[in-house]
């Protein structure tokens, strides 16, 4: 293939990469974008061009993203940063992606161009919102899970019982009704009946079918 050809080529794949990559020198000032092209995920980049953070973002957002540029210049090494964006909350956005606050994880390389003294970072944005919902709906349920076995009870062992009055004797020594240990050391709540049996012993006269219908 030829130089031109493959130039135009490369190019041309640069342009159609769903996640953007962006040129930003050492003052956060966007010189070149490529990609982007996944509405679904990215609002479109190209207003983006000779603006900086400061231009976009809110001061807190942009104070943030700039120290981690100028860290990759001056490490001379790949940083990395996850950030959540809403477009509703960023400058001269076109608000033609997500209409939802996203997150974001940044992949930023230092590179320095022939006859520069300062160099460039190359930033690959990777939305990770999915990833993020799950591990947030992951940490909802493990909390869930948590306070559920927390408020769960469980009785193992042998229960010294009386065997005429049926009191259980407790680690302290002391003697209590079946119904109250288990409403201290259970989740089991009493409440009271008659067997058959004990039906014809108290009530001979009344039918056990009967009284429990």
């Amino acid at each position: 293939m030829k130089e031109n050809a493959a130039a135009l080529l490369l190019e041309h794949v640069c342009k159609m990469f769903p996640d953007p990559v962006f040129v930003l020198d050492e003052k956060g000032t966007y010189v070149e974008i490529v990609g982007g092209t996944e509405r679904g995920l990215y609002d479109s980049p190209d207003y983006l061009k000779s603006r900086r953070l400061h231009d976009i973002f809110p001061s807190w957002i942009a104070d943030r993203l700039l120290e981690v540029v100028r860290a990759a210049l001056r490490t001379g090494s790949l940083k990395t940063v996850e950030y959540r964006l809403d477009s509703a909350e960023m400058f001269h956005n076109p608000q033609d992606g997500p209409a939802t606050p996203q997150w974001y994880h940044g992949r930023v390389l230092p590179v320095r161009f022939p006859e520069e003294r300062t160099g460039h970072v190359l930033w690959i944005a990777i939305n990770i919102t999915e990833r993020k919902e799950a591990e947030a709906e992951r940490d909802r349920m493990n909390s869930e899970l948590k306070t559920a076995r927390s408020e769960i009870k469980t009785l193992r062992g042998f229960l010294p019982i009386c065997a005429k009055c049926q009191k259980i004797r407790d680690d302290e020594g002391y003697w209590q009704r079946i119904e109250s240990y288990f409403n201290e050391h259970s989740d089991v709540k009493f409440t009271h009946s008659l067997c058959p049996d004990c039906v014809r012993v108290l009530y001979p006269d009344i039918d056990p079918d009967e009284l429990m219908s």
